[in-house]
């Protein structure tokens, strides 16, 4: 999550340059192919979907909208499941990461909704 906000939040190239590798190298350690011969491609576009854009606003720690804490005090830890959508035009590749997303339908339960969303993405 951290990433994902300052990659949203890069104000110069060089820093969003820096956030994507990072993304980046986050995705390679779970074996995710992000890279051509060992190494990122330099005009490679990082780019967050209209779902994780939400949700990052929806989860930002402005006051009042802190982390959660178990019982014990522990901070909770939040897993998000995120699909990488890879597209080449002209040349250039690009990689939008996003969440599943949709909407419930008639007399189907959130999870059931969640699950079949996932499947269908």
């Amino acid at each position: 999550r951290t990433a994902l906000v300052k990659l949203k939040k890069s104000k110069t190239r060089a820093a969003w340059k820096d956030t994507r590798d990072e993304i980046l190298a986050f995705m390679a350690e779970q074996d995710v192919p992000v890279y051509e011969n060992e190494q990122v491609s330099t005009d490679l576009e990082l780019k967050l979907g209209h779902h994780i854009e939400s949700l990052l606003q929806l989860t930002s720690t402005k006051k009042g909208n802190e982390s959660k804490h178990s019982e014990d005090g522990l901070k909770e830890e939040l897993h998000w499941l995120v699909y990488g959508y890879q597209d080449t035009k002209d040349g250039k590749t690009s990689v939008e990461l996003d969440i599943p997303g949709g909407k419930r339908h008639l007399g189907e339960t959130s999870l059931e909704a969640a699950i079949r969303e996932t499947e269908e993405e």
